[in-house]
């Protein structure tokens, strides 16, 4: 609160003891959110597992990321699928293609899978 010290970084919450390994799925808007220009496309999901891990999710990490594929360099893209991100394609500027719309028809059909969810 004080003077010109550095600034203090917030410390990430832990997660609940029934999260620790619980599998996490990232959905990356790929098309708003692009990779940087100065970061290494290889070292993006082993950051992602890395950030989860300070914070206790400790389970199995899916990510996917969405947009128009097009748009992505053909090295950025072997860089992301080497390491385990899958790209979907969604074409830009067609109907019914707006990659939020895409991750929540993901979301839902997720939900839908019984097998997730249910267990007899």
């Amino acid at each position: 609160m004080g003077g010109g010290g550095a600034q203090s970084q917030q410390v990430p919450e832990a997660a609940e003891e029934q999260y620790v390994k619980a599998k996490t799925s990232v959905w990356w808007d790929i098309e708003n959110c692009h990779v940087p220009k100065t970061c290494d496309p290889h070292t993006i999901a082993q950051n992602i597992s890395s950030a989860l891990i300070k914070m206790n999710y400790c389970g199995p990490v899916s990510i996917s990321a969405y947009g128009d594929t097009t748009r992505i360099s053909a090295a950025v893209q072997q860089a992301l699928n080497s390491t385990g991100v899958a790209l979907n394609h969604v074409p830009a500027g067609k109907p019914d293609t707006d990659v939020a719309q895409i991750c929540w028809i993901e979301l839902i059909g997720g939900f839908c899978d019984s097998s997730l969810y249910f267990t007899s």
